[in-house]
């Protein structure tokens, strides 16, 4: 079938690194979602358009070096999927690009710095999964993914009056190699209203430091390295699908993720016609 799906979420992401390099944020995501999907056959290919709105908290230290960051950021992400159903298997592959607006504003040494940014996302995956049970309403699938994500920071000057560590950053980069094990876990309750639990663990690859470079306002080269947090990660959702008639269907769902200093909790909602 064909059809349009619209979708609401709302993400908080809290990180805790303590330490001698310290890392601690707290991040709240809005975030709209409008998708089509057109079926060719076994094929069925779908492009999203994601509107995200960020305001995010963090406090760091790197030896001596230390401050808070409060950060605004809103922008667009686009991506599109192509899912195929072959001999019982389901696979998929996602490609994505977003590009986002960002305010911050740093204090260290008691002075308020500001600074606005671009930054640049990309990501593919693919993912695989296979029912292995089906019975009773009941079905029991395994699933298998990797994706790879990175993010392209612009270099940007701060701005602050009488600041004595006002800097010039250099761009940076960070990207995530992930691996994620999934059990997916349905249960057609009645006609209409359709579950699922999922249980899954995932695995960062690259989980590197990322190291801000740059030099202050006398020309003093410096650098700040943000630890790394969420190499596994354990994940845990439910959601429920009730299907209005044969054309409109509703949706919610919750998800929660924790692990390596990094904790995630989500939950959203969405509507779907199909023609």
């Amino acid at each position: 079938a064909n059809g349009f799906t619209a979708g609401y979420d709302f993400t908080n992401v809290e990180t805790d690194r303590s330490g001698t390099r310290l890392y601690k944020g707290d991040i709240d995501q809005n975030a709209l979602h409008l998708n089509y999907g057109h079926a060719f056959g076994d094929l069925v290919a779908s492009l999203q358009l994601s509107y995200f709105d960020t305001k995010a908290d963090s406090d760091y230290r790197d030896g001596a070096v230390a401050g808070e960051v409060e950060l605004d950021a809103d922008g667009w992400f686009i991506a599109s999927t192509l899912a195929y159903a072959w001999e019982g298997f389901n696979f998929d592959f996602l490609a994505g690009f977003g590009q986002f607006s960002n305010d911050s504003t740093r204090t260290a040494i008691s002075t308020p710095k500001r600074s606005d940014f671009d930054s640049k996302f990309y990501t593919l995956a693919v993912g695989v999964d296979y029912t292995v049970y089906q019975e009773d309403a009941i079905t029991v699938t395994p699933r298998l993914g990797l994706s790879y994500s990175k993010v392209d920071v612009d270099s940007f000057n701060e701005r602050g009056t009488g600041a004595p560590d006002i800097g010039s950053i250099d761009s940076f980069d960070r990207d995530w190699l992930i691996a994620s094990l999934e059990l997916l876990l349905g249960w057609q309750a009645s006609e209409q209203l359709a579950l699922q639990a999922a249980l899954g663990w995932h695995h960062d690859f690259n989980n590197d430091k990322t190291t801000l470079s740059g030099v202050d306002s006398g020309a003093a080269p410096g650098r700040v390295t943000i630890p790394d947090v969420g190499e596994n990660v354990f994940k845990g959702a439910l959601s429920a699908d009730y299907a209005i008639n044969e054309n409109w269907s509703l949706g919610a769902g919750v998800s929660y993720l924790s692990g390596d200093d990094l904790s995630a909790f989500s939950v959203g909602t969405r509507l779907s016609y199909l023609f």
